[in-house]
């Protein structure tokens, strides 16, 4: 394996920072604080992870609620493979949620693999081994207080820890067993966890159901107060609606009741004038005059060319010319449709012969069309001779539109008087005296009437005047006493009014949308408007005492006081991990157990050879063949053997020591790791040489270099930077 580059995001001390690295040896300098043992830990973070609860390097490096990075390498097989990892703590007090998310990617395939360790995938051991054998920390460079070398090599053979003495941890390993799961006894951290996991297992189902129900009662209130103010909005703008309406009828009735009072003053004036001579005994002096003469021919009624017997009353003309004309735009609009009608089948039918569609299915629209423009010609025709008629009736009163025929009908003129030619009088008769006939002027003079050369015709005049101010008394008659009960009425209504401060609010009502609309309604609509205000309060009112029964229901529920379902999976995924991994310790400590009892010989008869042989020729390396052998009895006592004799491990200095320290580390990680088919990891080493002299480090490196393992080298002093430099390895300067 080799160790391409790696990006921190976030760890430690360390933002946004990115290396790069060669193959065999890289020297990454720095002073203390730079960030040599963070980078260093990131990498085993990477294959490992953020490591137990409580470990020293979760609590150094994961500092913050997020942390992570990646780092790509080559494989020994040459493969590209790209792992990410991001770590996510959530912590409140004394709880801890953890989600470690991993990635595992074969660039060359853009695979994914399942795998959550990395480490163990790659390297087919668990995270002790691997930091005891290719991870050498600061403190791990140096032995143990009161262990010998060979003790420490015996304990890395048989547990890949160096500071596990083999007899005194199978004592503990035993009692850490029982401790987790006791065998014929109650009790144990394992079934303690198992019991706390029922427990949570059954708070979270109750929480569930809590929460279950609170959303649906939270979701009906939301309903409830969203129909509530659904109800509200419409209560508040038909009220608005319904006080603009209220003003302007009101300012209305106050209009109509001085429109009614003037009206009345009217009608009382033309009554008096009609109930004054000379009309109030027109019809008797009329008589007086005819008494003294012969009796004129009827006059014949003529209007032109014919007759006109019909549509006599102003009245009953405006409604069959009302009735003409709504039965013409009635055949007016059906023609127009039939016309559009007959287009569109014509476009469709040509639309099917552009596209060739067969004859008998084009037909069809032709043949609609012909239909529609048929029926249009006869609804066509049908108008026309409404519209003859309606000029007829319209001609016989001698007005252009109906609007003036209304204003006819509206006058109290209602009977329809034709051209008079009346019949000429008969020779002799007293209408020849002067003296009747200056009486008669006279009387016509007075009512208006302009006199005729014919005394007949002005006596026929004043007659038909004597009729039309007898009806036209009567009409006037009726309308005051209409117009005096409807001023009454419309009186007693706006009574106790502020005429101006009515004025005044209906002049803002009008200029607002509410007004505008108001405006528009007659009694019905205003009736209805009213009567929609009355339902919409009183579903608003149900509406508003079904949300405080709701509000009220929710507050009943109370709270789970922090112990939400979240919360509660978080504490109860917590508890499983934590369950889990006292678990896998039992299962491990039980191997553990059986391990030890059979590795002692499977170490000394096979691993032993190789690991000395390697270790032996590092060792002559770095000793610059001072010690060309290494050599382990059946107690792994250590034996070097020199130019002038063997020594024993005690004879040795701390940095040549040291040196068969990281000699024996290379030979296990070859051993461990390559010898299985495994991915043989780079050699971490931080500060490891500081007590070893610029000849022999040198040495040391050059060894290294020819090892076939890459690996880092973290150092605070510019020996191994020199050095490095000389042997054409990569260096790295870490400014922090």
């Amino acid at each position: 394996m080799v160790l391409q580059e790696l990006f921190i995001q976030s760890f430690g001390g360390m933002r946004e920072r990115s290396f790069r690295f060669d193959k065999g040896v890289n020297v990454l300098e720095g002073p203390n604080e730079s960030g040599k043992t963070t980078l260093a830990a990131f990498i085993k973070y990477i294959f490992y992870g953020p490591g137990q609860k409580g470990s020293a390097d979760r609590t150094r490096y994961l500092t913050g609620t997020k942390s992570g990075g990646w780092l790509t390498f080559v494989s020994d097989e040459g493969v590209l493979w790209r792992i990410e990892r991001v770590t996510i703590i959530d912590s409140d007090g004394a709880k801890e949620s953890v989600r470690d998310n991993v990635r595992i990617l074969d660039t060359r395939t853009n695979r994914i693999l399942p795998e959550k360790n990395p480490g163990e995938y790659f390297f087919g051991v668990n995270e002790s081994v691997f930091v005891n054998t290719a991870f050498v920390g600061q403190m791990n460079a140096v032995r143990p207080d009161g262990t010998s070398l060979s003790g420490a090599v015996e304990n890395m053979l048989q547990s890949a820890d160096e500071n596990v003495d083999l007899k005194r941890a199978a004592d503990r390993l035993n009692q850490a067993r029982r401790e987790l799961m006791p065998k014929n006894s109650p009790g144990g951290k394992i079934r303690e966890k198992e019991e706390e996991k029922a427990k949570l297992e059954e708070a979270l189902a109750a929480a569930k159901e809590r929460a279950e129900k609170r959303m649906e009662a939270e979701a009906a209130l939301r309903n409830a107060a969203a129909k509530r103010q659904e109800m509200e909005d419409k209560k508040d703008g038909l009220e608005s609606l319904a006080e603009a309406a209220e003003v302007i009828s009101a300012c209305k009735k106050l209009a109509a009741a001085e429109d009614t009072a003037a009206k009345l003053k009217s009608y009382h004036s033309a009554l008096e004038v009609l109930s004054a001579p000379p009309f109030s005994d027109l019809a008797e002096k009329l008589e007086e005059l005819e008494e003294d003469a012969e009796p004129a021919e009827e006059p014949v009624h003529q209007t032109g060319s014919h007759l006109k017997m019909r549509n006599e009353d102003a009245a009953a003309a405006l409604e069959d010319g009302e009735y003409l004309e709504s039965k013409a735009r009635l055949f007016l609009a059906v023609a127009i449709i039939m016309a559009i009608a007959g287009l569109a089948a014509l476009a469709a039918g040509a639309i099917m012969v552009y596209f060739g569609f067969p004859t008998e299915q084009f037909v069809i629209p032709f043949a609609a069309m012909g239909v529609f423009v048929i029926v249009g010609i006869v609804f066509y025709v049908l108008q026309g001779k409404n519209l003859s008629r309606l000029d007829d009736i319209l001609d016989d009163w001698g007005v252009d539109t109906l609007d003036e025929l209304d204003e006819i009908a509206e006058s109290g003129e209602g009977m329809h008087q034709p051209a008079v030619k009346a019949a000429p009088a008969k020779k002799g008769s007293a209408l020849d005296d002067p003296d009747t006939v200056n009486r008669l002027n006279t009387l016509a003079a007075a009512c208006g009437v302009e006199a005729s050369d014919d005394p007949a015709e002005t006596l026929a005049a004043l007659r038909k005047k004597a009729e039309k101010a007898e009806h036209d008394r009567e009409t006037v008659r009726a309308k005051v006493e209409n117009l005096t009960g409807r001023l009454g009425a419309l009186q007693e209504s706006v009574e106790g009014l502020d005429r101006a401060a009515l004025v005044a609010k209906y002049k803002k009502i009008i200029a607002t949308p509410e007004g505008k609309a108001a405006m528009q309604l007659d009694a019905e609509g205003l009736a209805k408007v009213l009567k929609e205000r009355d339902f919409t309060m009183g579903t608003w009112r149900a509406q508003s005492k079904k949300e405080t029964e709701l509000e009220q229901a929710l507050a009943s529920m109370g709270s789970d006081e922090g112990r939400t379902p979240d919360v509660l999976e978080g504490m109860l995924a917590t508890v499983t991990e934590e369950l889990e991994e006292l678990k896998k310790q039992h299962a491990g400590y039980t191997m553990a157990l059986e391990a030890l009892k059979n590795a002692g010989e499977t170490v000394r008869t096979t691993i032993i050879p190789t690991v000395t042989a390697r270790a032996s020729a590092v060792m002559e390396k770095v000793t610059g063949g001072k010690y060309s052998r290494i050599a382990m009895d059946s107690a792994f006592g250590l034996q070097f053997t020199a130019q002038n004799g063997t020594d024993s491990v005690d004879m040795l200095s701390k940095g040549t020591a040291d040196l068969a320290y990281v000699s024996l580390r290379l030979a296990l990680a070859r051993t461990f790791f390559g010898e299985n088919g495994r991915e043989i990891p780079p050699m971490i080493l931080d500060e490891t040489f500081a007590a070893v002299d610029c000849g022999r480090l040198e040495k040391a490196m050059e060894a290294m270099c020819t090892s076939g393992v890459q690996c880092l080298l973290f150092t605070c002093r510019g020996d191994e930077t020199r050095i490095g430099q000389a042997l054409g390895c990569a260096v790295t300067h870490m400014n922090g």
